[in-house]
């Protein structure tokens, strides 16, 4: 049987998570799906946050964007105020970026604790399969599948988004327009911070 939320989210990362957070401190029902077991594993690319000072210089009519990405200290790995690109035939290209590398992870875990304090709903292992236009969510965790009626629905579900998908081919990205990357934490690597 559906059961009425105001606010179904799928993905619950930095975006599905804030935005839980704050629904749910306006007194909404919210709920959050991912289909992780455990929040932050496997870690996710987005690691590199600009500061507030960097951000304010690349949006600098924005008041929020400098708020937005301020990153308590204790998730902050290292820090950076360079990017160094380097192209396959081996040429370097580097420009100033001032930015925090954080420990996503732990990162995304505080977003999840701070949606719930606020009064949102988690459901891991949970897999959104379908979106219909009423906002009728099909979900398939470990248990069943189930069905979950929603005023509204946020896709912070990545790429390959089964919100975007469900609102038509407009909102679907290309394969070609997406950039596939492999990610590996090393410790011990002779390498400039």
């Amino acid at each position: 049987m559906a059961q009425p939320y105001d606010v179904a989210i799928v993905g619950a990362g930095p975006a599905g998570s804030t935005v839980a957070r704050f629904v749910a401190k306006e007194g909404f029902r919210a709920i959050v799906f991912d289909r992780r077991n455990t929040i932050g594993v496997p870690v996710q690319c987005g690691e590199l946050v600009p500061t507030s000072s960097e951000a304010h210089r690349l949006f600098p009519r924005s008041k929020r964007m400098p708020k937005a990405v301020q990153i308590p200290k204790r998730f902050v790995t290292n820090k950076t105020n360079a990017i160094r690109l380097i192209s396959p035939n081996g040429r370097s290209y580097e420009f100033p970026f001032q930015a925090n590398i954080i420990d996503r992870k732990r990162f995304d875990q505080h977003l999840v604790q701070l949606a719930e304090n606020a009064g949102a709903e988690f459901r891991l292992s949970s897999t959104a399969r379908e979106r219909s236009n009423m906002n009728i969510l099909e979900i398939h965790s470990k248990q069943s599948t189930y069905t979950i009626n929603s005023k509204l629905v946020v896709g912070a579900d990545g790429a390959n988004s089964v919100v975007a998908r469900s609102l038509g081919p407009q909102y679907v990205h290309a394969d070609p327009d997406l950039s596939p990357s492999l990610q590996f934490v090393m410790s011990g690597a002779d390498v400039d911070d």
